[in-house]
């Protein structure tokens, strides 16, 4: 199996990473998050003009005709740049649209995203609840029509978007709607996050919705779909803010200096960024990733997210660990966009992580479904499972072995 890019996928990471890094500054993420939109509108019109919004979109609806793994590359150039952006909500979004509704929502929806005119975001979460078996909002059928009632919670930059994919539950089964954010019956009510990104309490008091704006059909799994890309996309982002933080603390140490040389020549921190750098989990988390986005089913979309946030936590674990002054001198820029409240999350929370991971990744093994491109799915597993377990212990003594 491949798990590299091909030359038109790195082409879409090269110019997203060009477009989000040259436009999004420290002082400029300063500035946003000062205001109260918080979204950068300008950066979006640039994503617009070079065509990244509507990438992933279908070419009848003037996309590019690329699918989701191009959309997760697109999100994690957004994490890297820690870009205050609604990017996880449309992409997402309208693949979903895109895959699943009728044709006169898609007509309606897909053009305005491609050209950066339409955002949309989700609705999925509630104030108890899988968010994948929705009960907090119901739908019921009234003719033609359906008519929404209920709360979601934490539903990002409603405040900001056009349409949101609304999880509802109803006679049938599960459903999405999409829903128009300005129609009548609809309040929304801001909420304080860790992250300071503005999310919604978001009230449905008998909203009306049009038959052709159900996507897909009740209980046909477009919520499980939704909620997977919408996981798979937010590992994407983590991946990128995860990077990002290693490579400023790589910087750090290297300039940095105490008693006049630079902290990176330090034995403790040495041995830190050799544990780091040499265990493969890392890079073994991106390249599976990308292997699973375009076989996304929740059984390994679960895997996915483990794999990603292990990867997330050695990062931060590196970052809080080595030099605190790190966290005000360098950091501190990004801490109130992407929440880096999570630099206190130390050394003690990854080893549990990992053993969530490995335990899961055991499990699930059981359960992956037998249509993935490899032969022996279990072994397969089962071999990762057991090379996380010895890095995870001997990792160290690798690491004194190689040099």
């Amino acid at each position: 199996m491949d798990f590299g890019l091909s030359d038109e996928q790195q082409a879409v990471v090269d110019l997203a990473r060009q477009i989000l890094t040259d436009r999004t500054t420290p002082d400029r993420l300063r500035e946003l998050e000062a205001g109260a939109d918080w979204v950068d509108r300008d950066l979006w019109a640039e994503l617009a003009k070079a065509d990244l919004l509507g990438l992933c979109l279908p070419e009848a609806h003037g996309g590019g005709g690329y699918g989701f793994l191009e959309a997760c590359l697109i999100l994690e150039a957004q994490g890297r740049a820690v870009a205050p952006l609604p990017l996880l909500g449309t992409l997402v979004g309208a693949l979903v649209v895109a895959e699943s509704g009728s044709e006169a929502l898609a007509g309606r929806l897909l053009p305005g995203v491609a050209t950066g005119a339409v955002v949309l975001t989700a609705a999925l979460a509630e104030p108890a609840g899988d968010p994948r078996r929705p009960v907090a909002v119901r739908a019921g059928r009234d003719g033609a029509q359906w008519r929404l009632s209920g709360t979601k919670t934490m539903v990002p930059l409603a405040h900001v978007a056009d349409v949101a994919l609304v999880t509802a539950a109803t006679d049938d089964g599960a459903a999405v709607f999409a829903v128009d954010l300005q129609a009548n019956g609809i309040t929304t009510e801001r909420q304080d996050t860790f992250n300071h990104e503005p999310t919604f309490v978001v009230t449905f008091d008998d909203v009306t919705v049009p038959a052709d704006d159900v996507v897909g059909a009740p209980g046909d799994g477009t919520v499980d779909r939704l909620a997977d890309l919408l996981t798979v996309g937010l590992c994407a982002i983590t991946s990128g803010v995860s990077e990002r933080a290693m490579r400023i603390t790589a910087e750090y140490t290297t300039t940095r200096k105490q008693f006049d040389k630079p902290i990176g020549t330090f034995q403790a921190v040495v041995m830190i960024w050799g544990d780091l750098v040499n265990k493969p989990v890392n890079a073994a988390a991106r390249a599976f990733g990308l292997y699973a986005v375009p076989r996304v089913h929740h059984v390994l979309n679960v895997l996915h997210t483990l794999l990603i946030w292990s990867l997330g936590l050695v990062m931060f674990r590196a970052v809080s660990m080595r030099h605190a002054g790190i966290i005000y001198s360098r950091i501190l820029d990004f801490d109130g966009i992407i929440g880096l409240h999570a630099l206190a999350l130390k050394g003690a929370v990854y080893p549990a992580i990992m053993c969530l991971f490995v335990t899961g990744l055991l499990i699930l093994s059981y359960r992956l479904p037998k249509d993935l491109n490899y032969k022996h799915p279990r072994a397969f597993m089962v071999a990762v499972a057991m090379l996380v377990i010895v890095l995870g212990k001997y990792g160290d003594q690798f690491y004194y072995f190689q040099f």
